[in-house]
C-alpha cells in the first residue's frame, strides 16, 4: 500500500513540473533584445504571471520637478453656518426638563399606556409596567443620549416617547 502512494506522488510531481518548466520566466522576457520576440515571450507566460514586474530597488526614479510646488494656492475658507434662532437657557430646559401632573392615563394594548399631562403633551410608555396614578405629580426629563423618562415620586423612572407636543 505505501509503495502505490509513493508512486501515484511520483507521478503526479512529473506531470505537474514540465508545464512550469515550459514557460518562460519574467526575467528571461526582460532579457531579450528583439521587440517582436520580447513581446512573443510576454504573451507565452502564464496568466497568472505578475502582469507588471516590480522595478528593482537599485534603480533611482527620474527626476521629476513638482508642478504643484510652484502653483500659488488660493486659502479657502468654510462657508459660515447658518446662524440658528436664540433659545433661551430657561426656554431649553423648559422643554427637555418640566413638571406637571398626570391628568389621563390611556389604556394602550399590551400593557403600554398612553399618558396625558395638563399642559397638553401625552407621551406612550415604551416598557411595560403598572401607570402612574392619574393626578400625580411627574417631572419630564431628557437625557444627554435622548432617552425621555417620566419621574414620578416612589416610582421607578419610566420610558416614555412624545406623540403629542404641547
Amino acid at each position: 500500500m505505501p509503495n502505490r502512494v509513493i508512486m501515484a506522488a511520483a507521478l503526479f510531481s512529473a506531470l505537474a513540473v514540465p508545464p512550469l518548466l515550459a514557460a518562460p520566466a519574467l526575467t528571461d522576457c526582460r532579457a531579450l533584445t528583439d521587440r517582436d520576440a520580447r513581446l512573443a515571450c510576454y504573451d507565452a507566460l502564464p496568466s497568472d504571471a505578475p502582469a507588471r514586474p516590480k522595478p528593482a530597488a537599485s534603480t533611482p526614479a527620474p527626476a521629476v520637478e513638482s508642478v504643484i510646488a510652484s502653483t500659488p494656492v488660493k486659502s479657502v475658507r468654510p462657508a459660515p453656518a447658518p446662524a440658528s434662532p436664540a433659545i433661551a437657557p430657561a426656554e431649553t430646559q423648559r422643554r427637555s426638563n418640566f413638571d406637571s401632573h398626570l391628568v389621563a392615563v390611556v389604556p394602550q394594548r399590551h400593557g403600554y399606556y398612553r399618558l396625558e399631562l395638563e399642559d397638553g403633551s401625552a407621551y406612550f410608555t415604551t416598557s411595560v409596567g403598572a401607570p402612574p396614578p392619574v393626578g400625580a405629580e411627574v417631572h419630564v426629563r431628557r437625557t444627554l443620549v435622548g432617552t425621555t423618562y417620566l419621574d414620578v415620586p416612589g416610582w421607578d423612572p419610566i420610558a416614555i416617547k412624545l406623540t403629542k407636543q404641547r
